[in-house]
């Protein structure tokens, strides 16, 4: 037998249909994985199942782009780590933690306080005054000390109150961002009454931030105030030279709570005018 499968004939023998299929099969094998030149991906008839070499026959050099090993891949008989393979420095450990250690001892700079004090030796030795040379060293260590935290706290403190201020002026601009106005004129009014101004969002709470009154009455009083949580928003307490009243407020009301305007003893057909900024959550 051949290594096409077929055994050989002599001049004139017949050749049987299966011996002729093989020797066919055999030449597209290596039509397809032989040659000197590939024209054609290599691909095998069955996966994982062919070899290239063996340990004791190999191949000695490999050229490509690209390479996709999705058991193992090892050189000079150590593991490759792949993609989610855990990371052992186990092999380099020891070498690196030596090289580290010589680099530090090696590169070791004088501090000021040292060189103050090789200064501070060379005239001591000349003035012989007697002075304990560790005495200044420790004077000098704890002045240093001192001054650099010192320092460093100031420098927080400075940072802090940037940062809060920044903070404080963020939140002012998102919160105007997001605040509502209402607004309203309430004309011919009666000498009392009250009026339902507004409701939320249903679901939502009405938060306000500022109101604003004004009426044309010379006299009077006029509230607006949450009627369910009996909370007080705003009072405009009117006079004969006509009161606008502004103000900065944060009331926060129930769920689903409108705000209301109450006014007594306003003269007959006056007018209030309201404004009124929030926001919904």
């Amino acid at each position: 037998m051949s290594f096409l499968g077929a055994s050989k004939k002599s001049p004139g023998q017949r050749v049987r249909y299966y011996e002729w299929n093989a020797l066919v099969e055999q030449c597209d094998l290596a039509y397809l994985y032989g040659g000197f030149f590939i024209k054609n991906d290599k691909i095998p008839i069955e996966n994982g199942k062919y070899n290239i070499g063996s340990p004791e026959r190999r191949i000695k050099n490999f050229y490509g782009l690209f390479g996709d090993f999705s058991e193992g891949l090892t050189v000079a008989g150590r593991p490759v780590i792949k993609d989610c393979d855990p990371i052992s420095i186990a092999y380099i450990y020891q070498p690196a933690k030596k090289r580290i250690t010589d680099a530090i001892n090696e590169s070791t700079i004088p501090s000021k306080i040292d060189v103050t004090i090789t200064y501070l030796e060379s005239l001591l030795s000349e003035l012989e005054s007697g002075v304990s040379l560790r005495e200044v060293q420790t004077t000098a260590q704890d002045q240093l000390k001192t001054s650099t935290r010192d320092a460093i706290i100031e420098a927080i403190k400075k940072d802090l109150e940037d940062i809060k201020a920044k903070l404080q002026e963020l939140r002012a601009e998102v919160d105007e961002l997001y605040t509502k106005t209402f607004s309203k004129l309430l004309i011919d009014l009666p000498i009392d009454g009250k009026q339902i101004l507004f409701y939320p969002t249903l679901g939502k709470s009405i938060k306000t931030r500022s109101w604003w009154l004004h009426t044309d009455s010379s006299k009077g009083r006029i509230f607006l105030w949450a009627p369910v949580s009996k909370q007080y928003i705003g009072a405009l307490f009117a006079t004969r030279s006509g009161v606008a009243q502004h103000n900065r407020v944060r009331v926060e009301l129930y769920k689903d709570e409108p705000i209301e305007c109450l006014w007594q003893d306003l003269d007959v057909g006056s007018s209030i005018l309201i404004q009124i900024t929030y926001k919904e959550e």
